[in-house]
């Protein structure tokens, strides 16, 4: 476009009128297929289309059981010009059952009746809208070391207009009374410390046990080393016998690794044994090691026994003012220590952090005092925590898993000393 007057042409201007490419979408062509769980897009085509900033398709199911099912499958383009929509036909032809490929006879041992519902099911993994409906058994004949069933496994199409049944014939051989799900069994220590605990399933209505030491409860306990046996016996006058062994272990001679909170090896000044309910064990203890010890006793340790150390050292190392004000935030509740530091700060062993325990730390950090009130300067943890009463003591309880290994890990904390963030 140009200006101009009586002069002639003044100035001279050109546009660019955009040019908007109509919408246009071309659906796919219309699909049979023979059976298909997923009706997925990209497996039926997707659509042309130009000028369309979003394209999205809805569908709507026309026909189903028991018939083919018909799906529309309608398109939907969006652009600057307007909307488009197609249609696209989806068929899934109806597929009947056909024969299902199964085993006629099984041979399986050591499963109760009632457990052979699930066992070696056909495999339909794969087969197009085929589902299973039921499984029903036939016991033809039972005594009390095998059994005969007639296992008819029936399965319908999705739609549950048309079903096929299979006939298997099933054997079971070494046909159990009960069946032992799980079992735990753990050794003497040298005093009665055996145990057997047992998960038992019955594969009757009624089981009885009668165990070698005369208990009749599933699980028995307090036993000896040696050999123990339980008899089954179920309301048809069958019996089966389960056979078990309590080993014995030795704990006479243990070992012992001590580190601190960064997981430093440390020696103790004293290590000494005495059983849970009082009195001390007589016991020798020789080092190996930095932080690593072994001992061995006149009696043997059990369950509940405790193994107690001892630190000889100045009560403020370690410790400073920094320590004070963790604490005291602890007290005021703004900043919750962790497990290890309410531990440490618990000074007078009340089972908390408290007014006095900050008192107690300040007093040793300005040499008004050299000790703590109890005279120990160093608390001891086993994998489990101890009670308050056995860290006060600076002791560590035996449990079974120290018996079985003979051995303890021992994790040693500085009264008063927080180390976490």
């Amino acid at each position: 476009m140009s200006i101009s007057d009586q002069n002639g042409t003044i100035d001279s201007f050109s546009f660019n009128i955009p040019v908007q490419i109509p919408l246009r979408l071309e659906c796919p062509k219309d699909t049979v297929i023979s059976c298909s769980q997923y009706i997925e897009p990209l497996v039926f085509g997707i659509p042309n289309t130009s000028g369309a900033d979003t394209v999205f398709y809805e569908d709507e199911v026309l026909m189903d059981c028991p018939e083919d099912l018909v799906i529309n499958r309608s398109w939907i383009a969006i652009g600057p010009t307007g909307t488009d929509t197609c249609i696209q036909q989806i068929t899934v032809l109806a597929d009947g059952l056909t024969n299902i490929d199964y085993e006629s006879s099984i041979i399986i041992s050591g499963v109760c009746i009632e457990d052979v519902h699930n066992v070696q099911l056909p495999n339909i993994d794969g087969m197009c809208n085929v589902q299973l409906d039921s499984v029903d058994l036939q016991v033809n004949f039972s005594d009390c070391d095998m059994a005969e069933l007639t296992r008819t496994v029936t399965f319908t199409d999705i739609c549950r207009d048309s079903s096929i049944s299979i006939q298997q014939n099933i054997l079971i051989n070494d046909l159990p009374i009960a069946q032992v799900n799980n079992e735990s069994i753990i050794a003497d220590f040298g005093n009665r410390e055996g145990s057997i605990d047992l998960d038992i399933e019955s594969c009757s209505d009624s089981l009885s046990l009668f165990w070698s030491n005369g208990d009749t409860t599933e699980d028995i306990s307090r036993l000896n080393q040696g050999d123990y046996f339980l008899i089954l016996n179920n309301e048809l006058g069958c019996a089966d016998t389960l056979n078990f062994i309590i080993p014995f272990v030795d704990t006479n001679e243990f070992n012992i690794i001590i580190q601190d909170r960064d997981s430093m090896l440390i020696d103790v000044d004293s290590i000494r044994t005495k059983r849970g309910n009082g009195g001390n064990i007589v016991s020798t203890v020789t080092q190996i090691d930095q932080g690593q010890y072994s001992f061995s006793t006149a009696q043997t340790l059990i369950r509940g026994d405790q193994i107690c150390f001892d630190i000889k050292a100045d009560a403020a190392t370690s410790l400073s003012v920094l320590d004070v004000i963790k604490a005291q935030r602890h007290v005021l509740g703004i900043e919750i220590a962790c497990e290890e530091d309410q531990l440490a700060g618990d000074i007078n062993f009340s089972g908390n952090i408290s007014g006095a325990d900050l008192a107690a730390m300040q007093r040793v950090i300005l040499s008004i005092d050299s000790t703590f009130a109890s005279d120990r300067t160093w608390i001891f943890l086993s994998e489990d925590t101890p009670n308050a009463t056995m860290i006060s003591q600076g002791c560590v309880e035996i449990k079974d898993e120290n018996l079985l290994s003979r051995s303890i890990n021992v994790r040693a904390i500085k009264l008063g000393d927080f180390k976490c963030d």
